[in-house]
């Protein structure tokens, strides 16, 4: 299984460098990738229309990366190639820290999803200038 894991710096607000971003994820050919700092802000609660904000980055992720799965929150983002493959348990800390759950299904009839392997990942995401502060 190959991971990969990337801090963006910010990549909703500009779509070149989103698209730059996922034709690089597919050139990785990797199983997970782990996307960090989606949006560059410390506090998505403080920023006005986050939601909003969110919402257009995964109809823009739908429209790019429509091989696989996606989560998306204001912080990381998870992307698989593989249809249904991604389930989100919880999001923690502004999401900062996301659990969700990877599984492989079945190929076949394409109306049944049957996974045969599943795996519980936690992504994290801490800001690099906070880490001084760390005791």
């Amino acid at each position: 299984m190959k991971i990969v894991t990337w801090n963006v710096g910010g990549m909703h607000s500009d779509r070149e460098k989103l698209i730059k971003v996922l034709r690089k994820c597919r050139d990785q050919k990797a199983d997970l990738i782990v996307l960090q700092e989606i949006v560059r802000v410390a506090n998505p609660d403080s920023v006005p229309n986050m939601d909003d904000k969110i919402d257009q980055l995964r109809t823009s992720m739908d429209l790019l990366w429509q091989q696989g799965d996606f989560i998306v929150t204001p912080h990381i983002a998870v992307l698989s190639p593989y249809r249904h493959s991604l389930k989100l348990v919880a999001s923690h800390l502004q999401s900062r820290v996301v659990d969700f759950v990877y599984s492989h299904v079945a190929r076949g009839d394409r109306k049944i999803h049957v996974p045969y392997f599943a795996m519980n990942f936690r992504a994290m995401y801490a800001p690099a200038d906070n880490l001084g502060s760390i005791k």
